[in-house]
């Protein structure tokens, strides 16, 4: 909904924002030990990460042509990972002979660059109604109904009895993931969670 709104690429930045946040809030937690701000700073994570993959799978799926969409969804993999490994190399880089417990200041300062640079870059994202394919066609704009009609359907759905058959299947992978994810007596607890 808010994609709808304020378009794809301020959904986009908008989104890359709750992920500095929070890397700073591990930078400050170096400093400070304040655990509000890093439990303040993952909630909102989670709502702008929401915002994020709305805009990714925004551009991912109506930019290219039906034929190239493919290839568009092996680029996003191909770079998706490639941050995991960039991501992954940059505390190896800096913390190889450190003998703390945990990463120092740096590592968060490279994370809060590369965010805050992906938050800039964002804006320089074209937005879909300036996109000319390959076959020289236009990304169509789709006309959204209101926010409240959106929502109002949302609710619709959450307390309809179609939610509820929707959301059974999942249960059996859910009650498996916990099992490797978790150990020790967490294990029932998640278990007993998962169940409900």
């Amino acid at each position: 909904m808010v994609n709808n709104y304020i378009g794809t690429p301020r959904t986009l930045a908008l989104g890359g924002v709750g992920y500095a946040l929070y890397t700073a809030s591990f930078l400050s937690y170096n400093h400070t030990q304040n655990h509000a701000f890093v439990i303040a700073a993952g909630a909102i994570l989670g709502i702008c990460a929401s915002f994020l993959w709305t805009a990714q799978g925004t551009v991912m799926m109506s930019y290219p042509t039906e034929k190239e969409k493919g290839r568009y969804i092996g680029y996003f993999w191909a770079i998706f990972n490639l941050g995991a490994v960039i991501g992954s190399a940059i505390p190896i880089g800096q913390n190889w002979n450190s003998t703390e417990g945990s990463v120092n200041d740096g590592t968060y300062v490279a994370f809060l660059v590369l965010m805050v640079c992906g938050f800039v870059l964002a804006f320089f994202l074209a937005p879909p109604h300036k996109i000319i394919r390959s076959d020289l066609t236009r990304v169509e704009r789709i006309h959204h109904p209101s926010a409240w009609y959106s929502i109002s359907l949302l609710l619709l759905t959450l307390i309809g009895p179609s939610s509820k058959v929707c959301f059974k299947p999942s249960s059996p992978t859910t009650i498996s993931f916990s099992f490797f994810r978790c150990s020790g007596p967490r294990i029932g607890f998640t278990l007993t969670n998962s169940m409900v």
